[in-house]
């Protein structure tokens, strides 16, 4: 704890959570919480965030770590053969027009409610992994949707605050200085 500056969580391709969804909001708890439970202090915990898609079934086999089952988040967004489900693209599912295999991604809707527990938890941030695989229209950009989602929920808990009180009761007059005890203004 003394020696740690941070320590960054791949929070994604968790196995063992049995969830078809490579990047999900319950891999997200599921490693803050497993390092929070361990004693590390939450501003110490940054959490990663990949760009990038797996199929569903790619996380099914014990052992294989075929990187080739990847789709950068750019190509998914932005191709035409890569459909979501209810035509959201802001969305996680995708499915490939020509194969029907599933793809999961930490999407826009999913990264900002990321941002939004790491912000609420007092965590340290946010790493987004491999840059150079983001979308580069402004509305699926991950980075844009994290940038924009802190400012966002930065502005809203400024203007949640509880207004504090400056002024406390003063005293005028010392007990020392006469019988008359304290005044208070």
């Amino acid at each position: 704890q003394h020696y740690i500056d941070w320590l960054a969580l791949r929070a994604y391709s968790m196995r063992s959570l049995g969830d078809p969804h490579h990047a999900s909001l319950k891999d997200m708890r599921a490693a803050l919480g497993e390092w929070t439970e361990r004693g590390v202090p939450p501003r110490q915990l940054v959490l990663g965030i990949p760009l990038f898609a797996r199929p569903g079934a790619a996380l099914s086999t014990a052992g294989d770590r075929n990187e080739a089952l990847r789709l950068s988040w750019r190509e998914l967004a932005q191709s035409p053969q890569h459909r979501p489900p209810h035509g959201d693209r802001r969305g996680d599912v995708f499915t490939d027009v020509r194969t029907g295999k599933t793809w999961w991604a930490s999407g826009p809707n999913t990264t900002r409610a990321k941002v939004a527990h790491v912000l609420a938890g007092g965590f340290g941030g946010v790493a987004l992994r491999d840059l150079h695989l983001d979308a580069s229209e402004g509305g699926l950009s991950l980075l844009r949707v994290a940038s924009d989602s802190i400012r966002e929920l930065s502005k809203q808990r400024l203007r949640l605050a509880q207004p504090v009180s400056l002024f406390q009761r003063a005293v005028t007059r010392s007990r020392s200085e006469g019988a008359g005890g304290q005044e208070e203004l």
